[in-house]
């Protein structure tokens, strides 16, 4: 290495500091600059390749000295080298990060048809579209020409990246004219619940989302009124979702976490539908489970 590429600056510590840099410059060490911090400590800059010389000498003077920094044409890849594990971790931060940046983390179903968002998934999830694939593996137009292809309600998809999310903007089609049956009436509730949400293509709506609704209770009357005020009866087109809650009690002689998991494992069981979730009141040796079910109703 020639001299003067690479420079260090060492912090200097010890009585008669200036009669330091002179003794240097006889033993043949080059002092590049020489500044004083105090009366007793200065900062002195030499060549890489004095270094051990000036540890020797101020060994010898009883000198503390402690490395600064480098300095130098070739000083960033000195400090590089140095710190060859943190430069590491950081390329390799910054590797992870942009490879993760490919990865889909999650998917979900936006816009006016997010009502089908169960089918949309199961759609998306078959061409590959789900948790943990790649956004680069993915044909965006493959992928929103199926799930239209599946869906006859859907009058648009797009596909868009969000961070690590995929999601699917579905709109309904609010014109669709070919229900499954022309003949249907109105829509009655089956079951009692609260309204988790409604969509309505034709007919009259009487309910919204966080009504609660009782069993034999209509929801969408089959007419439709003119801007008149005059009612002309029409089919019933209709999707809607209802929470209905379901209450199971246990009476067990010790009452611990077991015996609640077990409750609440044995109670959703025998719900019928699709459990949501549930929760479990402890009361002296009664457990009460409420099991919450998704019931899906169609009109038409």
């Amino acid at each position: 290495m020639k001299t003067g590429l690479l420079r260090c600056v060492y912090l200097v510590n010890g009585k008669n500091i200036d009669y330091l840099v002179e003794f240097l410059h006889r033993k043949g060490v080059s002092v590049y600059s020489f500044n004083k911090t105090s009366q007793t400590s200065a900062k002195i800059c030499i060549d890489y390749k004095h270094r051990n010389k000036l540890f020797a000498i101020c060994n010898n003077m009883s000198y503390n000295i402690t490395k600064v920094y480098y300095k130098g044409l070739i000083s960033p890849f000195k400090i590089a080298l140095c710190n060859i594990g943190f430069v590491i971790g950081i390329a390799l931060f910054i590797a992870i990060c942009y490879f993760s940046q490919d990865f889909i983390f999650s998917v979900e179903v936006q816009g006016s048809g997010a009502c089908f968002s169960s089918q949309t998934l199961a759609v998306a999830s078959n061409v590959g579209a789900k948790p943990f694939s790649r956004f680069s593996a993915l044909n965006f137009n493959d992928i929103e020409s199926q799930i239209l292809k599946q869906n006859n309600l859907l009058s648009f998809v797009s596909l868009k990246k969000s961070g690590n999310k995929l999601v699917i903007n579905a709109e309904l089609n609010s014109s669709y004219v070919e229900p499954f049956n022309k003949e249907s009436g109105d829509l009655v509730s089956s079951v009692d619940g609260v309204i988790e949400n409604i969509v309505v293509l034709r007919g009259t709506k009487l309910k919204n989302v966080g009504d609660t609704v009782a069993k034999g209770e209509t929801l969408v009357k089959a007419y439709i009124t003119d801007s008149n005020g005059v009612e002309y009866p029409t089919y019933a087109l209709a999707r809607i979702t209802i929470i209905e809650s379901k209450n199971f009690t246990f009476t067990l002689e010790s009452v611990d976490e077991n015996a609640v998991m077990l409750a609440k494992k044995t109670a959703e069981f025998n719900a019928s539908g699709e459990v949501v979730r549930s929760e479990a009141k402890i009361e002296n040796s009664v457990i009460t489970v409420t099991v919450y079910v998704r019931h899906v109703l169609y009109g038409g």
